[in-house]
């Protein structure tokens, strides 16, 4: 038996939609972004610096204080040594009289004098030592802080210009869409007058052909029925010779 022949399946196309119209940008939406993202980027750079002023002056101030404390630590170092050679002096003094005179007391008191101002002298060294590394931390801190106040200053300036320079594409933005649709409106203004013009004239063209046809009309009537009255007076003339023969 012949094979039965293959079913065929018809394939259905979906119907395309239609495209919708892409509603044209509202004017100057990406200038008025770019300035509402520039004021923020602006008022985000300005905490920063003061932020940084802060930690500044702090810093010139710890930095300030090192430097005094360096300044009074050297002075009570140099004072003391001062007064341990002046000790020393007295203390030399009073041993080459000993044989002379009997200063044992004296030379004791110099000699207690002299050590303890050995021991003062040393621990006002180990203080101008722990003021100069203080001092040292304190400038490496502040030139840290100065440079944090420096970058924060130049990322608001950076900033400021930005914002200036977005607020003015802007302006130039809005002075030329203001130029723009006023010559627009001006064009529509002459579009309309011209074709109220248009319109006038085509409305008195064909007012002027309207009276003419009519005119035409009205003769063409008055010609038809002057034709009816000559043609009446024809026939009435016809008829009354007829009936004169008649007779």
């Amino acid at each position: 038996a012949p094979a039965a022949p293959a079913a065929t399946t018809a394939t259905k196309t979906a119907p395309s939609k239609k495209a919708e119209p892409v509603a044209a940008p509202a004017p100057l939406v990406a200038e008025k972004a770019t300035v509402a993202s520039a004021k923020a980027a602006f008022t985000a750079s300005q905490k920063p610096i003061t932020d940084a002023k802060s930690a500044y002056s702090t810093a010139s101030t710890t930095s300030n204080s090192a430097k005094k404390g360096v300044e009074s630590a050297v002075k009570k170092a140099a004072d003391l040594k001062k007064s341990l050679i002046s000790a020393n002096d007295k203390l030399s003094q009073a041993k080459r009289k000993q044989y002379k005179s009997n200063n044992e007391n004296l030379i004791n008191v110099l000699s207690k004098t002299v050590e303890s101002t050995k021991v003062q002298l040393a621990e006002a060294e180990k203080t101008v030592s722990f003021a100069k590394s203080a001092e040292v931390k304190a400038s490496k801190d502040l030139a840290v802080k100065k440079s944090a106040l420096e970058s924060a200053e130049k990322t608001g300036a950076n900033a400021k210009k930005a914002l200036a320079s977005a607020e003015d594409k802007l302006s130039v933005a809005t002075k030329k869409l203001q130029a723009a649709n006023a010559k627009a409106a001006k064009q529509a203004q002459e579009a309309k007058k011209k074709a109220a013009e248009k319109a006038k004239k085509e409305k008195q063209k064909a007012e002027k052909a309207a009276k003419e046809l009519k005119k035409k009309e009205q003769k063409a009537k008055k010609q038809e029925q002057k034709a009816k009255k000559d043609a009446q007076k024809k026939a009435d003339k016809a008829a009354k010779e007829l009936k004169k023969k008649e007779q």
